[in-house]
């Protein structure tokens, strides 16, 4: 299999949805790799009130690998020109609910940059429509 980043461009450029195997190498990707702004985005979740004040940036770190883990889908799609992978999971199945602050939403988002291959951002969300996604993007169903 091809490294990760380039699998994400070939199978944006095609169109095309990823098998289990590339699904589970891509999440897998997405839980090794660095999260360079993970204090920044940490402060404005708590601010936004979807994680708890005494969340530190290691357990918020898990939470965000345990979305990627247990994701029920995966979206693939170019945004400003970037090559993206993100998942979406259920927040009271990743997130332990003395972790889960006082304005929780019922899903978390984890989006990852092939072309930087760093995660560049994490957050709890309502619905799809809240989210800043292309219409094109092309999202699989995961096992569950």
């Amino acid at each position: 299999m091809e490294p990760v980043p380039d699998l994400i461009r070939a199978l944006i450029y095609a169109s095309s949805a990823p098998t289990a195997a590339e699904a589970g190498a891509i999440r897998e990707r997405m839980t090794s790799v660095e999260f360079p702004t993970i204090d920044d985005h940490l402060a404005q979740r708590k601010e936004d009130r979807q994680w708890t004040a005494a969340t530190t940036a290691i357990e918020f770190r898990s939470d965000i690998d345990e979305a990627i883990r247990a994701a029920a889908r995966l979206g693939l799609y170019l945004r400003r020109g970037g090559y993206m992978a993100a998942t979406i999971a259920a927040t009271d199945r990743v997130v332990p609910t003395e972790r889960i602050g006082r304005i929780k939403r019922p899903y978390t988002f984890v989006v990852y940059s092939a072309d930087r291959d760093t995660l560049v951002t994490a957050y709890q969300f309502t619905s799809m429509d809240t989210i800043v996604v292309p219409g094109d993007a092309l999202w699989v169903d995961l096992p569950a």
